[in-house]
C-alpha cells in the first residue's frame, strides 16, 4: 500500500453523446395496395417511391385465410419501364384470426419504385392492405 498510487477521478466532466438524434423514416401507411382486391396474377393498385431508401420493410395483410400462395416483390430502377422481382411475402394467419399477414425486409439501395403482384394462379386476394417503409 505504501508504494501505490492516489488516483483521482474527475466528476465534472460532461458527457459524451452516445445515442442517434434523429432517424430518418420514409414511406407510409397503405402506399402499395389500400383495401382492394388484387386478381390472380395481377399487380396491386399503388407503386410506391423508394428511391431515397436503402433498406426497407414491408407489411401485407389480405382476408384470404385458407389461401396458400404468396405476393412477389417487384423493384423498377428505371423509373418503371423495367421491372425485376427481387423476392416474395408469404403471409399466413393464425387460428381463428379472419387475416393473413406477411413481413419481410430488403436491401434496396439504387431501386426507384416497389409494386406487389399476386402470385397465384387461381385465387384472388382481397381485402390487401400494404406498406413500405424505410430508411436512407
Amino acid at each position: 500500500m505504501a508504494l501505490s498510487l492516489p488516483v483521482v477521478l474527475a466528476t465534472d466532466q460532461t458527457d459524451i453523446n452516445t445515442r442517434v438524434n434523429s432517424v430518418i423514416n420514409l414511406g407510409s401507411y397503405i402506399n402499395l395496395n389500400n383495401d382492394t382486391t388484387i386478381l390472380a396474377g395481377e399487380l396491386g393498385t399503388l407503386e410506391a417511391d423508394i428511391s431515397n431508401m436503402g433498406h426497407c420493410n414491408i407489411v401485407y395483410t389480405d382476408s384470404c385465410i385458407g389461401v396458400f400462395d404468396s405476393v412477389a416483390v417487384e423493384v423498377s430502377g428505371d423509373g418503371g419501364t423495367h421491372w425485376h422481382e427481387i423476392g416474395g411475402i408469404y403471409p399466413n394467419n393464425t387460428i381463428g384470426e379472419f387475416v393473413r399477414r406477411g413481413y419481410t425486409s430488403f436491401n434496396i439501395g439504387g431501386f426507384s419504385l416497389m409494386r406487389i403482384r399476386n402470385k397465384s394462379s387461381d385465387n384472388a386476394f382481397n381485402n390487401v392492405n400494404c406498406s413500405v417503409y424505410g430508411s436512407p
